[in-house]
């Protein structure tokens, strides 16, 4: 298997080991490692998001799970906590989403990196945030770095 990361870090004995805790990830909060180099291959995103948070409802061009590592997570009128694990099925939409009081660190794992921008649902969400969507998907296919959340409107 191959893999790359947007950590730096270097792959010893077929794996990358860090933490949520670690220097690579505290450094942007984010890190996401492609599992092959099919370009339709597999992704997995460490995202930790600050405090309330909204995400407009939205869908997903992949299958993919994600599961909360710390804090929570609310979908549409459910809340997700420390180990909870939300699989979404490709192009059904769901949300809004809201991160927590605290905010809230997860993995999210996609069958196909090709699925990693949001398709949201309403018109006016993906004119808003169609520039950011767009690097986000370059960064899914490794074509450009991860764009800074600031960027989203």
């Amino acid at each position: 298997m191959t893999t790359s990361n947007s950590l730096g870090l270097t792959p010893r004995g077929g794996r990358i080991d860090f933490s949520f805790d670690s220097a690579e990830f505290r450094a942007t909060e984010f890190g996401a490692v492609w599992l092959t180099d099919d370009p339709h291959g597999p992704l997995a995103v460490f995202l930790e998001l600050g405090p309330g948070i909204e995400i407009p409802a939205h869908s997903h061009d992949s299958n993919y799970v994600t599961v909360v590592i710390s804090g929570s997570l609310q979908v549409g009128r459910t809340w997700f906590g420390p180990g909870s694990v939300r699989v979404q099925e490709r192009g059904s939409v769901y949300g809004p989403s809201r991160t927590g009081p605290v905010g809230v660190q997860v993995a999210v794992f996609y069958d196909d990196r090709n699925g990693l921008p949001d398709q949201y649902a309403k018109a006016s969400d993906r004119e808003a945030l169609a520039d950011f969507m767009e690097a986000l998907g370059k960064f899914a296919r490794q074509e450009a770095p991860m764009p800074t959340f600031s960027a989203t409107p």
